[in-house]
Protein backbone atom coordinates (compact mmCIF):
# COMPACT_ATOMS: atom_id res chain seq x y z
CA UNK A 1 0.00 0.00 0.00
CA UNK A 2 1.43 3.46 -0.95
CA UNK A 3 2.50 5.66 1.96
CA UNK A 4 0.12 8.51 1.07
CA UNK A 5 -2.82 6.10 1.10
CA UNK A 6 -1.80 4.95 4.57
CA UNK A 7 -1.72 8.57 5.75
CA UNK A 8 -5.18 9.27 4.30
CA UNK A 9 -6.62 6.19 6.00
CA UNK A 10 -4.85 7.08 9.25
CA UNK A 11 -6.14 10.65 9.27
CA UNK A 12 -9.75 9.66 8.54
CA UNK A 13 -9.89 6.77 11.01
CA UNK A 14 -8.29 8.74 13.85
CA UNK A 15 -10.40 11.82 13.16
CA UNK A 16 -13.57 9.79 13.65
CA UNK A 17 -12.13 8.13 16.74
CA UNK A 18 -11.73 11.65 18.08
CA UNK A 19 -15.39 12.38 17.25
CA UNK A 20 -16.52 9.99 20.00
CA UNK A 21 -17.30 12.30 22.93
CA UNK A 22 -17.52 10.33 26.16
CA UNK A 23 -18.58 13.39 28.18
CA UNK A 24 -21.75 13.72 26.14
CA UNK A 25 -22.42 9.98 26.10
CA UNK A 26 -21.95 9.54 29.85
CA UNK A 27 -24.01 12.61 30.70
CA UNK A 28 -26.79 11.25 28.45
CA UNK A 29 -26.67 7.99 30.42
CA UNK A 30 -27.21 10.10 33.52
CA UNK A 31 -30.26 11.63 31.77
CA UNK A 32 -28.58 14.98 31.34
CA UNK A 33 -26.41 16.86 28.85
CA UNK A 34 -23.05 18.20 29.97
CA UNK A 35 -23.34 20.97 27.37
CA UNK A 36 -26.14 22.49 29.46
CA UNK A 37 -24.09 22.61 32.68
CA UNK A 38 -21.25 24.74 33.96
CA UNK A 39 -19.05 26.07 31.18
CA UNK A 40 -20.93 24.01 28.60
CA UNK A 41 -17.72 22.34 27.53
CA UNK A 42 -18.04 18.56 27.00
CA UNK A 43 -14.75 17.69 28.66
CA UNK A 44 -13.08 16.33 31.78
CA UNK A 45 -13.03 19.49 33.90
CA UNK A 46 -16.68 20.37 33.34
CA UNK A 47 -17.70 16.75 33.99
CA UNK A 48 -15.74 16.83 37.25
CA UNK A 49 -17.40 20.07 38.36
CA UNK A 50 -20.85 18.79 37.39
CA UNK A 51 -20.87 15.07 38.23
CA UNK A 52 -17.95 14.67 40.63
CA UNK A 53 -14.39 13.40 40.75
CA UNK A 54 -15.07 9.75 39.86
CA UNK A 55 -16.98 10.60 36.69
CA UNK A 56 -14.29 13.13 35.79
CA UNK A 57 -11.56 10.49 36.10
CA UNK A 58 -13.60 8.07 33.98
CA UNK A 59 -13.98 10.67 31.22
CA UNK A 60 -10.28 11.56 31.45
CA UNK A 61 -9.28 7.90 31.02
CA UNK A 62 -11.66 7.31 28.09
CA UNK A 63 -10.62 10.49 26.27
CA UNK A 64 -6.97 9.61 26.82
CA UNK A 65 -7.70 6.19 25.36
CA UNK A 66 -8.69 7.88 22.09
CA UNK A 67 -5.23 9.44 21.91
CA UNK A 68 -3.52 6.18 22.85
CA UNK A 69 -5.39 4.12 20.24
CA UNK A 70 -4.86 6.71 17.49
CA UNK A 71 -1.15 7.05 18.26
CA UNK A 72 -0.67 3.28 18.25
CA UNK A 73 -2.53 2.91 14.95
CA UNK A 74 -0.25 5.52 13.38
CA UNK A 75 2.88 4.00 14.89
CA UNK A 76 2.29 0.47 13.61
CA UNK A 77 0.70 1.46 10.30
CA UNK A 78 3.77 3.47 9.27
CA UNK A 79 6.40 1.36 11.01
CA UNK A 80 7.41 -0.60 7.92
CA UNK A 81 8.03 2.72 6.15
CA UNK A 82 10.32 3.87 9.01
CA UNK A 83 7.84 6.66 9.76
CA UNK A 84 6.48 5.24 12.98
CA UNK A 85 6.81 8.40 15.08
CA UNK A 86 5.49 10.60 12.30
CA UNK A 87 2.55 8.21 12.06
CA UNK A 88 2.14 8.34 15.83
CA UNK A 89 1.79 12.13 15.87
CA UNK A 90 -0.32 12.29 12.69
CA UNK A 91 -2.75 9.80 14.21
CA UNK A 92 -2.76 11.61 17.55
CA UNK A 93 -3.17 15.05 16.00
CA UNK A 94 -6.07 13.80 13.85
CA UNK A 95 -7.82 12.44 16.95
CA UNK A 96 -7.38 15.76 18.77
CA UNK A 97 -8.79 17.65 15.77
CA UNK A 98 -11.70 15.19 15.74
CA UNK A 99 -12.29 15.79 19.44
CA UNK A 100 -12.25 19.59 19.17
CA UNK A 101 -14.06 19.82 15.81
CA UNK A 102 -16.29 16.72 15.62
CA UNK A 103 -18.44 16.53 12.49
CA UNK A 104 -20.84 14.29 14.44
CA UNK A 105 -21.55 17.16 16.85
CA UNK A 106 -21.61 20.04 14.35
CA UNK A 107 -17.90 20.76 14.94
CA UNK A 108 -18.49 21.69 18.60
CA UNK A 109 -16.42 19.45 20.86
CA UNK A 110 -14.11 19.51 23.85
CA UNK A 111 -10.69 21.11 24.22
CA UNK A 112 -8.53 18.11 23.42
CA UNK A 113 -6.27 17.98 26.48
CA UNK A 114 -7.04 14.41 27.58
CA UNK A 115 -6.70 13.07 24.03
CA UNK A 116 -3.41 14.94 23.67
CA UNK A 117 -2.18 13.38 26.91
CA UNK A 118 -2.97 9.94 25.50
CA UNK A 119 -0.65 10.66 22.57
CA UNK A 120 2.22 11.63 24.87
CA UNK A 121 1.58 8.60 27.04
CA UNK A 122 2.39 6.40 24.03
CA UNK A 123 5.33 8.49 22.83
CA UNK A 124 7.10 9.03 26.16
CA UNK A 125 5.45 7.37 29.19
CA UNK A 126 7.97 8.57 31.81
CA UNK A 127 7.77 12.17 30.62
CA UNK A 128 3.98 11.94 30.61
CA UNK A 129 3.75 10.78 34.24
CA UNK A 130 6.18 13.43 35.47
CA UNK A 131 4.17 16.28 33.97
CA UNK A 132 0.82 14.70 34.86
CA UNK A 133 1.74 14.43 38.54
CA UNK A 134 3.08 17.99 38.54
CA UNK A 135 -0.15 19.20 36.93
CA UNK A 136 -2.29 17.32 39.44
CA UNK A 137 -0.34 18.83 42.33
CA UNK A 138 -0.98 22.30 40.93
CA UNK A 139 -4.68 21.45 40.49
CA UNK A 140 -5.00 20.25 44.08
CA UNK A 141 -3.37 23.40 45.44
CA UNK A 142 -4.66 26.17 43.15
CA UNK A 143 -7.71 24.43 41.57
CA UNK A 144 -7.33 25.99 38.09
CA UNK A 145 -7.84 23.07 35.72
CA UNK A 146 -7.06 25.06 32.58
CA UNK A 147 -3.63 26.12 33.88
CA UNK A 148 -2.78 22.56 34.90
CA UNK A 149 -3.84 21.23 31.49
CA UNK A 150 -1.90 23.81 29.50
CA UNK A 151 1.17 23.35 31.69
CA UNK A 152 1.22 19.58 31.05
CA UNK A 153 0.82 19.98 27.29
CA UNK A 154 3.42 22.75 27.07
CA UNK A 155 5.95 20.74 29.07
CA UNK A 156 5.49 17.60 27.01
CA UNK A 157 5.66 19.49 23.71
CA UNK A 158 8.85 21.35 24.67
CA UNK A 159 10.74 18.24 25.75
CA UNK A 160 9.53 16.18 22.78
CA UNK A 161 10.64 19.02 20.49
CA UNK A 162 14.14 18.65 21.93
CA UNK A 163 14.01 14.90 21.39
CA UNK A 164 12.92 15.23 17.74
CA UNK A 165 14.78 18.47 16.96
CA UNK A 166 16.11 17.07 13.68
CA UNK A 167 12.73 15.92 12.37
CA UNK A 168 10.86 18.82 10.75
CA UNK A 169 7.65 16.81 10.21
CA UNK A 170 7.33 15.86 13.87
CA UNK A 171 8.26 19.37 15.03
CA UNK A 172 5.49 20.84 12.89
CA UNK A 173 3.02 18.32 14.31
CA UNK A 174 4.13 19.06 17.88
CA UNK A 175 3.83 22.82 17.49
CA UNK A 176 0.48 22.43 15.70
CA UNK A 177 -0.75 20.31 18.60
CA UNK A 178 0.49 22.93 21.04
CA UNK A 179 -1.18 25.83 19.21
CA UNK A 180 -4.43 23.91 18.69
CA UNK A 181 -4.90 23.05 22.37
CA UNK A 182 -3.97 26.55 23.51
CA UNK A 183 -6.33 28.08 20.94
CA UNK A 184 -9.12 25.81 22.24
CA UNK A 185 -8.44 27.32 25.70
CA UNK A 186 -8.49 30.95 24.52
CA UNK A 187 -11.63 31.70 26.57
CA UNK A 188 -10.06 30.16 29.67
CA UNK A 189 -6.89 32.21 29.18
CA UNK A 190 -8.97 35.39 28.90
CA UNK A 191 -10.92 34.50 32.07
CA UNK A 192 -7.65 33.83 33.90
CA UNK A 193 -6.40 37.28 32.93
CA UNK A 194 -9.54 39.02 34.21
CA UNK A 195 -9.91 36.76 37.26
CA UNK A 196 -13.18 34.98 36.42
CA UNK A 197 -11.90 31.49 35.56
CA UNK A 198 -13.82 28.61 37.17
CA UNK A 199 -12.03 26.39 39.66
CA UNK A 200 -12.15 22.60 39.88
CA UNK A 201 -12.58 21.28 43.41
CA UNK A 202 -11.43 17.67 43.70
CA UNK A 203 -12.83 17.36 47.23
CA UNK A 204 -16.32 15.87 47.20
CA UNK A 205 -19.23 18.23 47.75
CA UNK A 206 -20.33 16.23 50.82
CA UNK A 207 -16.89 16.75 52.33
CA UNK A 208 -17.05 20.48 51.61
CA UNK A 209 -20.45 20.74 53.31
CA UNK A 210 -19.10 18.78 56.26
CA UNK A 211 -16.15 21.13 56.60
CA UNK A 212 -18.45 24.17 56.45
CA UNK A 213 -20.68 22.70 59.15
CA UNK A 214 -17.64 22.13 61.37
CA UNK A 215 -16.51 25.72 60.77
CA UNK A 216 -19.96 27.07 61.74
CA UNK A 217 -20.03 24.95 64.90
CA UNK A 218 -16.55 26.21 65.80
CA UNK A 219 -17.64 29.80 65.32
CA UNK A 220 -20.74 29.28 67.49
CA UNK A 221 -18.65 27.73 70.23
CA UNK A 222 -16.17 30.58 70.12
CA UNK A 223 -18.97 33.11 70.38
Amino acid sequence: MPVFVKFIILILVCYFIGNVNFSILISKLKKSDIRLHGSGNPGTMNMTRTFGFKIGILVLALDMLKGVVSALIGFYLLKENSLEFTGLFVGGFSAVVGHIFPVLYKFKGGKGIATTLGVFLVCEPVLFWVFLLAGLMYLLIFEFGSVASLFIVAGCVCLEAIRFKGNLQILLLLYSLFLLTWWAHRTNIYKLLIGTENKVKLIKRKQVKKYKQIEKLTELNNN
